[in-house]
């Protein structure tokens, strides 16, 4: 009965060890990180466009390392001048386009991820 114990702390640690949910980031998963980490960004487009100013954050887009391991930093970010922002990962197939619209005084975002 003792081997029957030390078999099952065994399995369970190999396959915890071997099933990192680390390693397992889909293109959704990856998605919701980089919209995560651009809210910063977002903040400070809304508040030029409120203020009908220039969008001083325009051009490419500068990724913040906030000092976790994640493999969520973007091939290719771009803020346009109107406040779009332009994210994509080879590595995930993922394309994010979130764009602001000014909606009764207040900074309203949409966005399109391909693939969808």
């Amino acid at each position: 009965m003792r081997w029957w114990k030390t078999l099952l702390l065994t399995t369970a640690t190999i396959f915890v060890e071997a099933c990192s949910h680390q390693d397992e980031i889909t293109p959704r998963g990856y998605v919701l990180m980089i919209d995560g980490g651009l809210q910063q960004q977002r903040k400070a487009i809304a508040k030029a466009l409120l203020g009908d100013k220039k969008v001083a954050i325009a051009g490419p887009l500068v990724w913040a390392d906030d000092g976790t391991k994640t493999n969520a930093v973007p091939d290719y970010g771009w803020i346009t001048a109107t406040g779009a922002i332009i994210v994509q990962s080879e590595k995930y197939g993922v394309l994010l386009i979130e764009e602001p619209t000014i909606i009764e005084g207040k900074v309203a975002w949409s966005c399109v991820v391909y693939p969808a």
